[in-house]
């Protein structure tokens, strides 16, 4: 790294949105911003978009111009990185910086979650992953992508969701509260429901996993099944991190506090608190941290 970068920004890159903040050399934070999605799975091209706009906000709010960008290192942690192709084109695209490390949001989760220290995480977000720095190695449990894999995220809770409450539309099982609320919001009418699907995303499928975690609180019946069933795999995940051999395992995202309530006995107790967050994985990403990830 140049002995002359003077700023570290952390980027957080996640399936909804996109976090940039920007620190001095005393890790004191001058300003943030956010852009939009940043999975590459959704193209290389958007997930730029998405870098540029949280930076751009973030140097704004820190009151800098981006003309000192070659006095700046880059830590860039992105959902859905999947190999070095990508890696490669993201720091040669913003090469104007004068330092660029980047590795999935995943990896930057971990880094901040222990500070730099082994230990093992689990996501649960728009989508979810298992994963684990052991011993200088990091290990990857999940999180192949919303057709295939996501496992207790929001996605597949709130496509979950809809699928019951088509179930109950047919009457092959008894309408409850939610699949009423949800079917509402289709006018009533199934064919709504397909409309939505055939052009969703998966943030879209997570709009409606917040109301599957209200109604199981109430005691809905499908609600209670789709969390226990989301709780249940999360927690297979959880077993296999520890027998990779993290004794730990914080729980992330935006459906960890919903799902820790429902997890089984025996997995709640390797469950622990993060240290720091994903920008704070950034940030020692930003200042030459690998600890370990590889596509």
């Amino acid at each position: 790294m140049a002995s002359d970068i003077k700023y570290f920004i952390g980027i957080d890159g996640g399936g909804t949105k996109c976090h940039a903040a920007i620190f001095d050399d005393n890790n004191i934070i001058l300003g943030e911003g956010i852009g939009g999605e940043a999975n590459v799975r959704l193209g290389l091209d958007l997930v730029v978009k998405s870098i540029n706009s949280a930076i751009d906000i973030a140097f704004e709010n820190a009151g800098l111009n981006k003309q000192i960008a070659k006095s700046c290192a880059l830590g860039i942690g992105l959902a859905g990185l999947a190999n070095q192709n990508d890696a490669d084109a993201i720091i040669n695209i913003f090469s104007d910086f004068g330092f660029v490390n980047v590795a999935s949001d995943a990896h930057i989760a971990c880094l901040g979650a222990y500070d730099g220290k082994d230990g093992a995480i689990l996501i649960s977000g728009t989508g979810s992953i298992g994963y684990a720095i052991v011993g200088g190695k990091s290990h990857k449990i999940g999180g192949w992508g919303f057709e295939i894999s996501d496992d207790g995220s929001g996605a597949i809770i709130g496509r979950e969701a809809l699928h019951e409450t088509l179930l109950c539309y047919d009457g092959i099982r008894p309408h409850t509260a939610l699949s009423k609320e949800i079917l509402a919001k289709f006018d009533g009418n199934p064919r709504n429901i397909v409309k939505f699907v055939t052009g969703a995303k998966p943030k879209d499928f997570g709009t409606f996993a917040p109301l599957v975690t209200q109604f199981a609180q109430y005691g809905d019946i499908i609600a209670t099944e789709i969390m226990q069933k989301a709780a249940h795999t999360i927690g297979l995940y959880i077993l296999r991190l520890n027998e990779i051999g993290a004794p730990k395992i914080c729980m992330l995202g935006g459906m960890a506090a919903a799902l820790r309530p429902w997890l089984p006995d025996d997995v709640r107790q390797f469950i622990a608190e993060p240290i720091k967050d994903a920008i704070g994985g950034a940030l020692l990403l930003a200042r030459g941290a690998n600890n370990g990830f590889a596509l």
